[in-house]
């Protein structure tokens, strides 16, 4: 009989996981106090708080009785995580079956020394969220996925590191972009070409202020207001950002504020994103975002490449392949599935904008945006319709083109466990044609419109 395995490292977590379990009894003991404030009773609010006082006293409590008897152990192979008093529970995760370890520390966990660890397996929903002081979160992910010791391959500098931000943030960017794009308007052909646009947005904010009732407005606000403190959030996390890989390792890591490193097994790599925004058109730089395993990033992209030079993307992913010209034939493609939304929307702004003439010429400027929108809608759509597709290269990596609204991405899929899904139309199936459906081992789902339905349906034979 084998004889029990010594763990390597073992500890608790850290001590704001009490704090994490105490914050999910806070809501009931909220609601007593809030109906208190509104009724304004002051001698049941002084008993409402001397409850509530004893409730978190016990919800406290209970949270170090439970932070006690958790902790990790780490095994050479694996890493076994325990919990519970009573009933006890353990759940163990092989380091085989670990694709990307996260460590996040916002300024409340850099306060206290602590850190979240979060580890994506390499299965759907395989996540497991640590909080542990900071050297052993360090020290957990050194052990797991030792970081790379060569120089870093992209550390956005000068002029690249604006491009990275401006990709990363296309809200603030395209802001930026327009009024860079009217200061220099103005400059090169006077004020008086800017002034009606101008004019026009003064007199948007009118109709705003005179058709959307008061609290609405004000909550329109508020969440405009949230929203750019979240972007803004979102630009403080590409501080420092550098990118290096070595070992079968790629490691990235930044931020201001939140302070974020990921730590991502090359092997576990299952998808490879570029996406062309219309920022990265005008800046001729694209961000490119990898998924692997249960992770799925989308907050920030992992580099910046130019248009036509992948070396560097190469050199992260030696196996990346670019998407070529089209890879479908035309014949028998469906025009209005490609066409109809972009085309609809069109349309319905043109009928408003020859309305707006004929009735209301004050606001014929307003409408001018929307039809401007839906026109650079419908351009994506036709660069979809001739475009857009998936085929297999000579190494038999799955490249996959599709375009969504404003965005064409270019998919470079590794990993040979995905599924595929058809669907098609009596129409289409009388033309040969179909949807193609593939969903990543993080969930994420990429539809391709209108390809031919045979080399479709043998598509996953080939891998």
């Amino acid at each position: 009989m084998t004889a029990p395995q010594t763990p390597a490292v073992q500890g608790r977590y850290h001590i704001v996981y009490s704090l994490h379990l105490l914050k999910k009894g806070l809501f009931f003991c909220l609601v007593p106090l809030v109906q208190a404030l509104i009724s304004w009773d002051l001698p049941s609010l002084y008993g409402v708080l001397r409850q509530e006082a004893l409730i978190l006293l016990a919800l406290a409590a209970v949270s170090l009785v439970l932070w006690r008897n958790t902790g990790w152990r780490q095994y050479p192979e694996r890493l076994e995580l325990y919990s519970g008093v009573l009933l006890h529970r353990s759940r163990v995760l092989r380091r085989s079956e670990l694709a990307v370890v996260e460590i996040t520390r916002n300024p409340f966990l850099q306060l206290l020394g602590a850190a979240r660890v979060t580890l994506y397996g390499c299965r759907v929903r395989q996540t497991i969220i640590l909080y542990l002081p900071r050297r052993a979160a360090m020290a957990l992910a050194d052990t797991l996925l030792p970081p790379p010791r060569k120089p870093p391959l992209f550390k956005p500098v000068g002029g690249q590191r604006l491009a990275f931000v401006m990709v990363s943030a296309n809200v603030i960017s395209t802001a930026l972009l327009l009024m860079v794009s009217l200061r220099q308007t103005e400059e090169l052909l006077g004020a008086a070409v800017t002034l009606p646009i101008r004019d026009n947005f003064t007199r948007l904010e009118q109709l705003v202020e005179k058709v959307v009732p008061a609290g609405v407005a004000w909550l329109f606000t508020a969440v405009f207001l949230l929203w750019g403190a979240s972007l803004l959030v979102s630009l403080l996390r590409t501080v420092g950002f550098t990118v290096a890989r070595s070992g079968g390792v790629i490691l990235c890591h930044g931020g201001f504020i939140l302070r974020t490193e990921r730590r991502i097994l090359a092997a576990a790599v299952s998808a490879c994103d570029v996406r062309i925004t219309p920022v990265a058109r005008l800046l001729r730089r694209y961000p490119v975002y990898l998924t692997a395993g249960s992770y799925h990033a989308g907050d920030v992209p992992i580099l910046v490449c130019k248009k036509g030079q992948t070396d560097l993307l190469q050199a992260l992913m030696p196996g990346f392949v670019p998407p070529g010209g089209p890879t479908e034939n035309r014949i028998g493609r469906s025009v209005p599935m490609f066409f109809w939304k972009s085309g609809a929307c069109l349309a319905f702004s043109l009928a408003l904008l020859g309305v707006s003439m004929w009735q209301l010429p004050a606001v014929t400027g307003l409408l001018v945006i929307p039809c401007v929108l839906s026109a650079a809608a419908v351009l994506i759509s036709a660069e979809g319709y001739r475009l857009e597709g998936a085929a297999r290269t000579p190494g038999r990596v799955l490249t996959v083109q599709y375009s969504r609204i404003f965005t064409r991405h270019c998919v470079c899929v590794f990993t040979p466990d995905i599924n595929f899904r058809l669907f098609a139309s009596p129409f289409a199936q009388s033309v040969g044609r179909c949807n193609l459906t593939i969903q990543l081992p993080c969930g994420f789902r990429l539809r391709v419109r209108s390809v031919n339905r045979y080399r479709a349906a043998h598509l996953p034979l080939e891998i």
